[in-house]
């Protein structure tokens, strides 16, 4: 089983693999994400990561909590950033998240609040240009939602991690 801090650490600061190599070893083939109301298929995603490498010189995820059970995962992280143009951004992410048979993520929903640095980069404004195309668009219904995963309170595990 993958683990987001892992995934991100790799996909963002492992330049001795590709971004499609730490893709297709922590994400599924048909990954999808919600970031702030936004959907994003895998081919996306790897967009926007490719886009990130280019301007991150180094980031660390800090996460704060950390829920597992069965196939649904969920975090509370902070994402420090140091760009290569020198200046520093720092997130917090409330994350919620399905994983796959295989242990990868299958798709995760993610709401974004900025602590420190500038409020959205020129790669966050291009994933919403008009005309470009949004994945689960309205009218694009073809795969909107997946069934709900729902978790039963059990006494005798905890899963929750700090």
């Amino acid at each position: 089983m993958t683990d987001i801090a892992t995934a991100l650490t790799e996909l963002l600061n492992d330049r001795d693999s590709s971004v499609d190599d730490a893709i297709t070893r922590h994400f599924a083939d048909d990954y999808r994400q919600r970031t702030d109301g936004v959907w994003s298929d895998r081919a996306q995603f790897a967009d926007h990561g490719t886009h990130l490498r280019g301007i991150v010189a180094h980031a660390e995820v800090r996460v704060l909590d950390e829920f597992v059970r069965g196939t649904a995962y969920a975090d509370r992280q902070e994402v420090h950033v140091e760009k290569a143009d020198g200046t520093t951004v720092v997130q917090e992410v409330y994350l919620f998240g399905a994983l796959a048979s295989d242990g990868r993520f299958a798709e995760v929903h993610e709401v974004t609040h900025l602590l420190r640095g500038a409020r959205r980069t020129a790669a966050w404004r291009r994933l919403r240009e008009p005309g470009r195309p949004q994945y689960g668009s309205p009218g694009d219904q073809s795969r909107m939602t997946r069934p709900a995963t729902v978790i039963q309170p059990d006494a005798s595990e905890s899963a929750l991690r700090r």
